[in-house]
């Protein structure tokens, strides 16, 4: 069973803390790049939509 920690903290902090340490980072922007799309072009055009990408590419 996992170990509580005594201390409080918000939730928003607790997830924030669970999603680095499992390093799910990629999947969760994943996610909200897809709701992006559906709210930003609305159900028509994101139902022809096969598949929408989230490229980052920084130069130095």
């Amino acid at each position: 069973m996992a170990k509580r920690n005594s201390e409080e903290a918000s939730i928003k902090v607790r997830f924030k803390s669970f999603v680095s340490q499992h390093k799910l980072e990629a999947g969760i922007d994943k996610v909200a790049v897809k709701e992006a799309w559906i709210k930003l072009m609305g159900n028509g055009a994101a139902s022809y939509t096969e598949e929408v990408e989230l490229k980052i590419k920084l130069y130095m």
